[in-house]
């Protein structure tokens, strides 16, 4: 399995590996990057071959059409998912190492005050609630010395990570430690300039945080009640028109035609339509909410469920009342 797993995985080319490569790196998998990318295209590929058989022995009509259309949703949603969940990892590593960095600088400061070295500070200053940096921290240390220097290593932990602050901050560390001088002054004020960048980030939350609640009240409230409103009103259009049943070619001319114009949509697409356009804005108020919280729209996609299905209960309930409010004839 793991020969037709490297297999398929260069078939996709050295380059494209290469950037797969780093993604997982970022993302905390342990695993070989060609054996986990061969695995999964291989998963991915049986998972919709067994979808588009099924599809085709269950389907009345057009088996081939919908067996290939099952085939490429199946594929094409499960390399999504994964591209999502690698993605998920990689923020929520950078963000846990950005957290605790503050920290671990103050610590590493305290240990050069103390008389350590440079790396003997950098390596005590690990401690396993600063987990995942620890874990990166203690597998440079076997290697130290031993097979890769100092500045070597530096380099190598802040590639572990896709955070722009840990490698400027390994980057100002290294060189400091080269250089000699106030070291640890200098790793004092890059804790607090950190700090104040963090304080900044929630601050900048805190004041959009009224803009999100009325935007998810707008998305989850206001519209789906809205479009209950519209399908209902064309129902009872519909339902008043047909009951009218007034033909133009035979009306007198004193008569009072009522409702007498065509509907070129019907209540039930209407429905379809709603649907659609709460998904669709659904999904944009997430990727703005993930530009706002995190400044990452793809991150915003996990507050997308959260959005959508209550809007979706708020037009079904708003369905219900508006037709117990008027009820169709």
């Amino acid at each position: 399995m793991t020969q037709v797993s490297l297999l398929v995985a260069r078939m996709f080319g050295s380059k494209f590996l290469s950037s797969v490569k780093q993604k997982l790196i970022y993302a905390g998998v342990s695993k070989n990057p060609e054996t986990w990318f061969g695995s999964a295209i291989i998963v991915t590929f049986l998972f919709s071959v067994i979808g588009a058989g099924g599809t085709y022995l269950l389907s009345p009509t057009d088996k081939e059409v919908n067996a290939v259309a099952v085939f490429f949703f199946i594929f094409v949603s499960t390399v999504v998912v994964n591209f999502i969940d690698v993605f998920f990892k990689i923020t929520g590593r950078a963000r846990k190492v950005e957290k605790i960095l503050p920290d671990f600088l103050l610590l590493i400061e305290s240990n050069l005050r103390a008389g350590m070295t440079p790396y003997n500070s950098f390596i005590s200053a690990a401690r396993p609630e600063f987990s995942p940096l620890y874990e990166e921290v203690r597998k440079l240390s076997n290697v130290v010395g031993a097979k890769i220097s100092l500045d070597e290593a530096l380099s190598s932990l802040s590639s572990k990570f896709d955070s722009q602050i840990l490698r400027k901050t390994i980057n100002l560390f290294s060189k400091g430690a080269n250089a000699g001088g106030h070291l640890a002054t200098l790793l004092f004020a890059n804790a607090e300039e950190i700090r104040k960048i963090q304080e900044l980030r929630q601050e900048l939350i805190s004041t959009t945080g009224s803009y999100t609640v009325f935007l998810g009240f707008i998305v989850i409230i206001v519209m789906p009640f809205l479009l209950s409103i519209a399908v209902h009103f064309l129902a009872v259009f519909t339902s008043i028109q047909s009951n009218v049943g007034v033909d133009l070619s035979k009306a007198d001319t004193g008569t009072i035609v009522l409702f007498s114009g065509n509907l070129s949509i019907k209540p039930d697409e209407m429905k379809t339509i709603a649907f659609i356009a709460l998904g669709i804005t659904a999904f944009f108020a997430s990727i703005l909410i993930g530009v706002i919280r995190v400044g990452k729209p793809l991150y915003g996609l996990k507050y997308f469920p959260i959005i959508l299905i209550p809007a979706l209960i708020a037009f079904t309930f708003g369905q219900e009342l508006v037709s117990l409010t008027v009820p169709i004839s």
